[in-house]
């Protein structure tokens, strides 16, 4: 797939380690396991019996293990810029490396992407090279060797496609970049790789119906990357402290849910810290939780047994753009994360002055 940034909290959510590789974490996520059942079941049931079903997995494992080493190509050029990889996870639908950001240069942004297709070249070069090598006579080996050495060849022309999320449409922005603004460039990759999501789709009504899966995770990838490049452009030199609501209501762990509810009908917060008497946060609780205790007779109960405790506290000089990156997800779930200053809380960031600077700057971004 392509190097790309995720949520903290969906690095480890249903996933596993499968160690290092150059000091970099591999984890592989749950749903992996789910795929190989699927493929050895499906092998059974077309008869093709318990070595056919073997032998399927092992070559689908043998096609992940190929993705972890294309993606070791994203995480090696990067470390090359000076850019860490927070470590690669396998999916069903391929491998992905977490870089800590994506490079803003495109020269190296062209050379970070295209070093996970240029592996799957070599590779298919060398596992071709191999087959005929060993003994003709061993056919199972010469066989597996030519298979691996055509999956290559389709990795590489598959991540090359000019469409978000794959790194043809990364190579595609870097390439535009050097010759228009890169959010002017990132549009026209998203258009192209959403335009690419409708062929597949249509594809999919009449060959396979896989293709529209596909086309379905290039549309939202493509999405994604125009949302994460107008962020970057929007919040670029703001801080925390310059979105965060000062004016707010903190309430203590042992008010009531009753109280809470009251104060939603006064109001626009739609979620409040909770604080103790110094003052330091304990958590979040967000006004649909409220609602939800209130309506299953709860109303008595304190905002301290509902609130979120493991909320995200940020720093208020942190990066606006690197605090949204970091815990968006988090943010449009809470609605607000506490800002805390010497362990007291001196504002919110919520996701709704986030949406409006967003809106309020992208008008004016460069290469609109």
């Amino acid at each position: 797939m392509k190097p790309t940034e995720i949520h903290p909290a969906a690095r480890h959510t249903w996933s596993w380690s499968l160690g290092s590789i150059a000091k970099i974490p591999v984890r592989v996520h749950a749903t992996f396991l789910i795929l190989l059942g699927w493929i050895a079941t499906s092998r059974l049931i077309a008869g093709q019996g318990v070595r056919g079903a073997a032998l399927a997995v092992f070559l689908t494992v043998s096609v992940f293990i190929v993705v972890v080493v294309h993606e070791m190509g994203h995480a090696l050029m990067a470390r090359h810029f000076g850019i860490k990889t927070r470590g690669i996870l396998l999916l069903p639908i391929g491998g992905v490396s977490e870089l800590e950001r994506i490079p803003d240069e495109p020269r190296q942004e062209l050379l970070v992407t295209a070093a996970g297709p240029a592996v799957n070249v070599v590779l298919a070069a060398a596992f071709g090279a191999l087959s005929h090598v060993v003994p003709q006579e061993s056919r199972a080996s010469v066989h597996l060797l030519r298979e691996l050495s055509a999956i290559n060849v389709v990795l590489a022309v598959f991540n090359l496609l000019p469409a978000f999320p794959m790194d043809g449409g990364r190579v595609l922005r870097a390439a535009l970049s050097l010759r228009m603004p890169r959010m002017r460039a990132t549009e026209i990759a998203a258009r192209m790789g959403q335009g690419m999501a409708l062929l597949f789709g249509l594809a999919g009504l009449f060959l396979n119906p896989l293709l529209i899966f596909t086309a379905l995770f290039v549309w939202i990838g493509s999405q994604y990357e125009h949302t994460m490049e107008q962020m970057r452009v929007a919040f670029h030199g703001l801080k925390v402290e310059d979105a965060m609501v000062t004016r707010l209501e903190a309430l203590p762990p042992d008010a009531t849910i009753e109280r809470l509810v009251a104060d939603l009908h006064s109001g626009f917060q739609r979620a409040f810290p909770v604080v103790d008497d110094a003052g330091q946060p304990l958590g979040i609780v967000t006004s649909e939780d409220a609602v939800k205790a209130a309506a299953t007779g709860r109303a008595s109960s304190t905002v301290g047994s509902i609130m979120r405790a493991d909320a995200t506290q940020l720093e208020e000089h942190a990066p606006l753009v690197d605090a949204v990156r970091e815990h968006g997800i988090e943010l449009s779930t809470l609605h607000a994360l506490p800002i805390v200053r010497s362990g007291r809380i001196i504002g919110l960031l919520t996701d709704t002055a986030v949406k409006e600077i967003l809106a309020l700057r992208t008008v004016g971004a460069p290469g609109h």
